[in-house]
C-alpha cells in the first residue's frame, strides 16, 4: 500500500508540473492511449487548472479505433502490431492533428496478466511525445519494459509519460539534446543545468529504455525518414549502451 501511495504520489506531482509548465508556455495538450485507458488523461485533468491546456483525448483500445479515429495506418498492425513504435506515432500525430494541439502523447502496450509473447512480454509498452511547431512534428519514442500488476504497469506507464512530456518541454523540444545523446560522451560530466532533459528524466529512468526516434531537426538533418531500414544509425541503440 505504501508502494502504491509513493506512486500516486509521484504522478500527481509529475501532471502538476506538466500542467504547470504548458500554462507557462502557451501550448495545449491531448493524449492518445490504448492500454492505460484514459489514465494518462486522467492524471492530467486532475490538476486544477488543466482545463487552460487540455484539449481532449482519444481512448482507442480497438485497431478498427486507431485507424478510423487516429489515422494510423492498418497495415501497421499486421507488419508491425498495435504495440509498436510505428503505432505510437501515428497515434501521436493522429491526436494532435485532431485536437490542434501542440504537444501530444500516445502510449500502446501489454499490461497483462495475459497477452504477452516472447518477442512482447507483459509490461512491453511503447510511449510516444511528439510537438508540434511550424506544422511539422517532433516525434521521440520509448520502449518500456515494465514489472509488476496490471495496475502496476498502468501506473509506471502514467508515471514514464508524464516524465516524458515534461522533458519535452524542458528541453525546449529537446532543445540541445535528443534523448539517445542524453547519455553520450558529448555531455557526461558536464552540468545540464535547470530545465534540461537531466533534470526530468534520472539515469534510472534512462537506462535500459529504447529510443527509437527523436527530433528530426538533430537526428535527420531536417526530415523524418520512415521507419525500418532509412531510421536513423540511433535505431536499436540502448541508452545503457551509450
Amino acid at each position: 500500500m505504501q508502494k502504491e501511495d509513493e506512486m500516486e504520489e509521484q504522478i500527481k506531482s509529475r501532471a502538476q508540473a506538466l500542467v504547470a509548465k504548458l500554462l507557462e508556455r502557451g501550448m495545449r495538450i491531448t493524449v492518445a492511449e490504448a492500454c492505460t485507458g484514459g489514465a494518462i488523461s486522467s492524471a492530467i485533468t486532475a490538476v486544477n487548472g488543466a482545463s487552460a491546456v487540455f484539449e481532449g483525448s482519444v481512448v482507442c483500445y480497438a485497431n478498427g479505433v486507431k485507424s478510423s479515429i487516429l489515422g494510423v495506418n492498418s497495415e501497421i498492425f499486421v507488419t508491425k502490431g498495435a504495440v509498436s513504435a510505428e503505432c505510437v506515432t501515428e497515434m501521436a500525430q493522429g491526436v494532435a492533428d485532431l485536437f490542434s494541439a501542440d504537444l501530444a502523447i500516445a502510449a500502446s502496450g501489454i499490461e497483462g496478466p495475459g497477452g504477452g509473447s516472447p518477442e512482447k512480454p507483459v509490461g512491453t509498452v511503447f510511449i510516444c511525445v511528439t510537438v508540434m511547431r511550424q506544422g511539422r512534428s517532433s516525434p521521440m519514442v520509448v520502449e518500456n519494459h515494465f514489472s509488476g500488476s496490471r495496475e502496476e504497469i498502468r501506473k509506471q506507464t502514467v508515471l514514464k509519460a508524464l516524465r516524458l512530456a515534461s522533458a519535452a518541454l524542458s528541453g525546449e523540444i529537446y532543445g540541445d539534446l535528443a534523448l539517445p545523446l542524453a547519455l553520450s560522451s558529448d555531455v557526461q560530466g558536464e552540468d545540464p543545468g535547470e530545465g534540461s532533459l537531466y533534470e526530468e528524466l534520472s539515469t534510472d529512468d534512462l537506462l535500459g529504455q529504447q529510443a527509437l526516434c527523436c527530433d528530426e531537426d538533430l537526428l535527420f538533418g531536417g526530415g523524418m525518414p520512415s521507419f525500418g531500414e532509412e531510421l536513423s544509425p540511433f535505431e536499436g541503440a540502448l541508452l545503457e549502451d551509450l
